[in-house]
């Protein structure tokens, strides 16, 4: 595709001017404000190479075109930025990652009030309600992907394979403290994967439920770079179910697991292949049983997939540059609601990934693209098929 095609039916417009590169993150996160009129986003000056420690990111929001800076850090990444985000049930609080005193750590800002809290340790995911989060490695992250992880402190465990001291703690918004729920040993102790045990682990891509009592995390062993490469996922990925008391189970060993997303408490819709290796497609899953049904039987693509408030309606893209669109309600197909064009970079951790976010009220999208040869922010009205 033309790099500066971009074609769509439905109304759209660019949030951002043009006086440096804007972004938001990821498809799985809260961009808009409560009224809909503000949406966050990352200013950056480049977009052709990896952020350093240095590179610092301004964090702020677009309205009526212009951009209004709140805060700023360099602790982010072009995949998910610095984990900007409205919080979902309480829209006066903003959270993001920072780096100070050494530590990667997360602000909650209450706009109302201007209080910040900084927690102990990074989140990579926060309850609904905002009342507490879970911090991850992002170091670790860093060395195992760098488009999704911070580049300033170097991973203290870096040589050990599975340590005992790090892995997924419970982070409360309060009092900003952080305590462990599980830590690598123990997972690999309690969960041994067959020919992998003395591998190097890393987790990622940890989501809590609409509820925040019970979380579900991908723990990948490193690829050996002499054999691979990264960009072919030459990994393996276990996924697995924890709760706020320490629980942990898994439900799938060594598969092939990608992008997912908790439809209520115990549904998790997921772009995955199924236990009985049937092809790589959209699933249904229930986290208690690990029971699969598939849906869009024909699609056999990954997709980063969101459903929006009414849980009616999906959308997603799939890396074609193409944002889809599924109405959950009924079996028709899933179809291409628009067509992007995009900068293919030399970097895959710089790339630009679409990340289609609906809003809050599930009637109109925004993107993250580069189709103009610069990165801004679209946003697509679909109100007309939201029905």
């Amino acid at each position: 595709m033309d790099k500066q095609k971009f074609y769509s039916e439905f109304p759209h417009k660019i949030l951002n001017p043009d006086d440096a590169h804007y972004f938001y993150g990821y498809y799985d996160l809260m961009p808009f404000s409560a009224d809909g009129k503000r949406h966050l986003c990352h200013k950056v000056q480049f977009m052709d190479r990896l952020p350093t420690k240095d590179d610092i990111a301004e964090l702020g929001y677009l309205e009526g075109g212009k951009f209004t800076k709140i805060a700023e850090t360099t602790a982010w990444n072009f995949q998910q930025g610095a984990l900007l985000q409205y919080g979902w049930e309480n829209p006066n609080l903003i959270f993001y990652n920072i780096e100070q005193d050494g530590a990667y750590r997360t602000v909650c800002l209450d706009t109302l009030t201007g209080k910040k809290t900084v927690t102990e340790r990074a989140t990579a995911t926060i309850s609904r309600d905002g009342t507490h989060g879970l911090a991850a490695n992002f170091s670790r992250i860093y060395d195992f992907r760098p488009g999704y992880g911070y580049c300033s402190i170097p991973d203290k465990y870096k040589d050990i394979p599975s340590p005992a001291d790090d892995g997924v703690f419970y982070v409360d918004f309060k009092t900003g403290k952080a305590t462990m729920l599980c830590d690598y040993a123990s997972i690999i102790k309690n969960f041994p994967i067959e020919g992998k045990n003395d591998a190097k682990f890393v987790i990622n891509h940890i989501n809590l439920n609409p509820s925040g009592d019970k979380y579900l995390m991908l723990v990948r062993d490193f690829p050996d770079p002499e054999k691979q490469s990264v960009s072919k996922a030459p990994w393996g990925t276990s996924v697995y179910i924890g709760d706020m008391k320490g629980n942990l189970k898994r439900i799938f060993t060594d598969s092939i697991f990608s992008h997912y997303w908790w439809d209520d408490d115990n549904t998790v819709v997921a772009a995955s292949k199924d236990p009985n290796g049937n092809p790589f497609g959209l699933h249904i899953i229930d986290t208690d049983t690990g029971s699969f049904k598939r849906i869009c039987p024909e699609y056999t693509h990954d997709i980063h997939c969101t459903i929006d408030c009414t849980h009616h309606f999906m959308i997603g893209d799939n890396y074609g540059h193409q944002i889809m669109f599924k109405d959950l309600r009924n079996d028709e197909e899933i179809k291409p609601i628009a067509e992007v064009g995009s900068v293919t970079p030399d970097i895959i951790d710089i790339r630009c990934d679409l990340h289609d976010r609906f809003g809050r009220d599930g009637r109109a999208i925004t993107f993250d693209t580069t189709f103009r040869n610069r990165r801004d922010i679209v946003e697509l009205d679909i109100s007309s098929i939201c029905n």
